[in-house]
């Protein structure tokens, strides 16, 4: 029998990817902005990162 998704892993999950996403906007956010104009350059190659990841998460829990 099939059942739901772990509610609590993924709100743990989501919370640890909100820190690492500010995490690498502030870290990187000046060398960003010396080396490509764009202080969001980096952010913005983690959330399309983070968006495929999370994608391919759901798609790998509905696999039975």
């Amino acid at each position: 029998m099939r059942q739901g998704f772990d509610t609590w892993l993924l709100i743990a999950v989501l919370l640890l990817v909100l820190c690492s996403v500010c995490f690498v906007y502030t870290a990187s956010s000046a060398k960003a902005e010396r080396n490509y104009d764009d202080s969001a350059f980096f952010l913005k190659r983690q959330l399309v990162r983070l968006l495929l990841g999370l994608v391919a998460m759901f798609v790998i829990s509905r696999i039975d």
